[in-house]
């Protein structure tokens, strides 16, 4: 059921169950905090009443008619007279004082549990309690000085229940205020989870409406914004406008190899029904299998480096990488490639010894290979290509220059797209492959590649890898 609700509800659920989790305690804290509060006023309310009192009385040995009170009250107490000043509360807000003698005899003032309080000795400035029908009561008593020769005492009473009906009444008050602040926090967290959702539902219909109408060309609209939400929306439309690079880029890619490969299965099939219309003489059976065999090689070639280009586009394979040392490698190229001499092309070479990276052997040789491969294609005949290597502090450089007759401005960016040939009457030398898949061999190693061209006068490409 809790996985079929709604993110909404399921917020605004643990929502609830954390707040009143939170409330429970915050009542528990209160009621327990209010306890010993209460527990530590009551007990300096008794402290207080009784140091009150203590003040307002006083003994006379005789008693001026022409000074009394008439507020005040007189008590004849061995041979004089006890003043207490009108200021003098029996009882104030459940404490009870009362004033006794020495002896114990009670002289002014009420005390409830009079009986029972005698069995706690008359003790200055300790505080007493007593238990009396499954009541605390709390007794505090101080000694008047310089009264009588015996000395008088004031007692003061103050039940525990007084508090308790304190913490009754804020428990109360608790269960009332409360409930109302869970109400009122639960219903507030789901409007505001519903606002904050809102743009996370207009993420799923609009996520929707791609599925149903397949178009990648839409994107999620959900307004300005940097949280959660809008970064979710704006990693999805780029997740989007990957997915619609990636098809479109697959169906150039369809389109480009059946392209490709139309010329030499029409050239083949050409062979074949020329070759069995009739009976043929031996030379011609032979002219006509030595084109099948070349444009079936040419096939062959093609589908091999569409596989290895896909697989290096795709990642699908992993890539065993090692430290090599390119100085070696790139001599060992460069030597291998110049007994080539395509178009009477001289390979000249000038590489920094001891310079090593971390690398695929096999890809950095078809990479360089690749880049020479092209210089033979395009280059002057019997010019020059020229290999070098190199390095700073922060990059390597690998770099292989032709003297051709260059590349055109706008053709630069668009070399590295797939079966892209700048020259087109020179087509059939190649696929288009070569230089897309030096770019991807070079992405692979963190290298970023640089292209310099002039026309009627050559093309640089320089690979640079990070140290």
């Amino acid at each position: 059921m809790f996985k079929n609700m709604s993110i909404r509800l399921k917020i605004t659920l643990w929502f609830a169950v954390a707040l009143l989790i939170a409330l429970s305690i915050t009542y528990f804290v209160i009621i327990t905090i209010s306890g010993q509060v209460i527990n530590d006023s009551i007990r300096s309310s008794l402290v207080e009443g009784v140091g009150h009192n203590l003040s307002e009385v006083e003994y006379l040995n005789v008693v001026d008619a022409q000074n009394i009170n008439e507020f005040d009250l007189y008590i004849s107490h061995e041979g004089g007279f006890l003043e207490l000043n009108s200021n003098f509360l029996d009882e104030s807000n459940g404490v009870f004082t009362s004033l006794y003698d020495s002896d114990g005899n009670l002289l002014y003032g009420e005390n409830p549990i009079e009986k029972q309080s005698f069995v706690l000795d008359f003790t200055d400035g300790e505080m007493q309690d007593i238990n009396i029908d499954s009541i605390k009561y709390y007794v505090y008593d101080r000694k008047l000085d310089n009264t009588t020769e015996n000395g008088l005492w004031i007692r003061g009473i103050l039940s525990e229940h007084e508090g308790a009906q304190q913490i009754e009444a804020i428990s109360r008050w608790s269960m009332i205020i409360l409930p109302i602040i869970f109400i009122l926090a639960v219903t507030g967290g789901y409007i505001i989870v519903s606002r904050l959702l809102k743009p996370l539902l207009r993420v799923t219909q609009a996520a929707k409406s791609i599925e149903q109408d397949g178009d990648l060309k839409k994107r999620l609209k959900v307004g300005g914004g940097k949280d959660e939400v809008h970064e979710l929306a704006n990693t999805f439309n780029s997740m989007i406008a990957r997915l619609d690079e990636s098809f479109d880029t697959q169906r150039r890619f369809t389109a480009d190899a059946s392209h490709e490969l139309r010329t030499p299965t029409s050239v083949i099939l050409a062979q074949t029904e020329f070759s069995l219309e009739k009976e043929r003489t031996p030379n011609e059976y032979q002219r006509a299998l030595r084109v099948v065999q070349r444009q079936g090689k040419k096939m062959a070639n093609l589908i091999n480096d569409m596989l290895d280009f896909t697989r290096l586009e795709m990642r699908t394979q992993e890539y065993d990488m090692f430290n090599l040392n390119l100085s070696e490698l790139v001599s060992a190229i460069c030597k291998d490639l110049a007994l080539i001499k395509e178009n009477d092309i001289e390979i000249k070479s000038n590489i920094e010894k001891d310079i090593y990276i971390v690398g695929n052997k096999e890809l950095i040789s078809r990479m360089l290979i690749n880049l020479i491969n092209n210089a033979y294609r395009y280059g002057k005949i019997s010019g020059t290509t020229v290999v070098e290597l190199s390095q700073d502090d922060k990059q390597i450089y690998l770099s292989v220059k032709d003297n051709g007759g260059g590349i055109e401005k706008e053709e630069i960016d668009k070399i590295f797209g797939r079966f892209y040939q700048s020259d087109s009457a020179r087509s059939s030398q190649g696929a288009g492959l070569g230089l897309p898949m030096v770019k991807e061999i070079a992405s692979l190693h963190h290298a970023s590649i640089k292209v310099e061209s002039k026309i009627n006068h050559g093309s640089k490409f320089t690979i640079q890898f990070n140290k």
